[in-house]
Order: structure tokens, then sequence, then C-alpha cells
């Protein structure tokens, strides 16, 4: 077991959603996009559980679409209670369907800027489709690379992402950008809806075999999370 003075209480969430699939506006969420906001959401709940293991929570910052507007309309998710929703990273075009009173910045580094080096939880949510629109700086190995080099943000990582941008050979890519940072790297296939989700946990300063227990922990069936989310299984509501 990893040491738990070797575990910084600042957490990042990576989360890359389906770029092809996803709906533009985040609004209208059919019963598969239901599946999607439920899957990015456990990736978010997941590091903010156990980084409150670590310490108090401190800030949440929402890049892309995806759970940025989920959590502007979920609000009623408890284990978000006490941290606020920082800001959003959204390229030009989708500002349009920005979540509502959530500061808008045009680059990860901006926002690093603003953060306080003594928060002691930092949770990022990154959508991944952001990589085809226009924000290649925000993929998950160079983020890491950013938020690690400024030394703004010491963190453990839990990332978490679905079918489209994450192919095999793209999870071993990622594996491999975040080994070079110091991350013990671990991930699971779920098929939810006959479409495949993975998850993955990252930890700073860990074991593989620590990654992969609080994995399996949290994530064994797509079941589990249709009971820590039951109001996102509902198929054709529409929200905002």
């Amino acid at each position: 077991m990893v040491e738990r003075q070797k575990l910084i209480a600042d957490a990042i969430v990576l989360q890359h959603g389906d770029a092809l699939e996803r709906n533009r506006t985040g609004l209208n969420i059919t019963d598969r996009g239901a599946l999607r906001y439920m899957s990015r959401l456990a990736g978010i709940r997941f590091t903010i559980e156990y980084a409150r293991t670590l310490g108090e929570p401190g800030v949440l910052l929402d890049i892309g679409m995806g759970a940025g507007n989920a959590l502007a309309h979920f609000t009623d998710c408890r284990w978000l209670d006490g941290i606020p929703l920082a800001g959003t990273i959204l390229p030009r075009e989708q500002y349009r369907c920005r979540p509502k009173n959530v500061r808008i910045y045009q680059t990860g580094v901006e926002w690093l800027d603003e953060v306080e080096s003594d928060s002691t939880l930092v949770v990022i949510s990154v959508d991944g489709g952001l990589m085809y629109t226009g924000f290649p700086n925000l993929a998950a190995d160079s983020l890491a690379r950013v938020v690690v080099d400024r030394g703004v943000v010491k963190a453990n990582f839990a990332l978490a992402t679905g079918n489209g941008p994450c192919s095999p050979k793209g999870w071993e890519e990622h594996k491999r950008e975040l080994a070079r940072v110091g991350f013990a790297t671990a991930h699971k296939t779920l098929l939810v809806d006959s479409s495949l989700k993975m998850v993955m946990v990252c930890i700073k300063g860990g074991d593989k075999d620590t990654a992969e227990r609080l994995l399996n922990d949290d994530f064994d069936t797509v079941e589990s999370q249709k009971e820590t989310f039951p109001r996102f299984w509902w198929a054709g509501r529409k929200w905002g």
C-alpha cells in the first residue's frame, strides 16, 4: 500500500468524452447521453471521495462540455458539497453552451495562474473531445505535464474515459506519458449500453497494485453506476 504521506491531497480527474457521439449543446440528454454523463460523473465522484480521505476539498475546474454541463444541471449531487465549480475551459465555438455562473478560461495555464498553491483538493475534468475541436494542448498527457511542471498542483490522478478518442493505442500512449511523470496506472473496460467504457486510475508516487485495488473497489459494474446516479437514467429527459 502506498504510504499516506506520499499521496498529496490534490486530485485531478482527466475525462475523455466521445467526440463523435456527444450532443454538442449538452442539454438534450438521450438515454445514450445519460450513460456518458454517468460515466464521467462517476469518475469525478470516485476521485473526490478518495481525495477526501487525504484532505478537505478545494476547487473543481471543468475543461470542455460534457462534465461541466452535467455538474451545472445536476446540483443535487451530495458528494459535491463544499466543492465550487470554479471555471470551465471551452473552445470559442462552444461558448454559447457554457454552464451558468461558471467562469470561462481559454487555457489551462490561465486557470493555473489563479489556483491557490495551498488548495487541498483540486479536481479537473477534461473532455477529450477537445483534442478534436481546437485544444490539442489539453490532451491528458499535456495537461498532466503542465500541472506537474508548474508545481501548482501535485496530484493523484483518476482518469475516466469513453469510447471514441481512446483507442487501445491511445490508452498505451497515455500510460507511457503518465509513467514518465511518476504515475502508476491501472485500467479496466466496462460494457455500457453495448458500448465500451474504459476507466483508468492513476496515482502519483503510487504502485500498480494500489491503483488496481482502488479501481476495482469503485467501478465494478454498470449497475452500481445506476444506483449511484438514478436520476441520470431517464431516457429523453431535456435539461436546461
